[in-house]
């Protein structure tokens, strides 16, 4: 990496809630202007275990940039 390289800045986060043992939700939380995360999440993904959404996160960040995991 260069001093020139661009960096890309966060656009959105994602977070993994699990509301029962067979039940994750994987919700996004989008940026604002000011660098905080918006208020309001929404869910994108839902699966019956943590390892597949996991899976799921793994895929949108090798194909998205600007994408972080929020840690539960």
């Amino acid at each position: 990496m260069s001093i020139y390289s661009q960096i890309t800045p966060i656009q959105f986060a994602l977070e993994i809630r699990e509301f029962a043992a067979d039940s994750c939700w994987v919700y996004r939380h989008d940026m604002g202007q000011d660098g905080t995360l918006k208020p309001t999440p929404r869910i994108v993904f839902f699966t019956q275990t943590r390892e597949k959404a996991m899976e799921w996160i793994d895929a949108q960040r090798r194909s998205q940039e600007g994408c972080v995991v929020l840690a539960n």
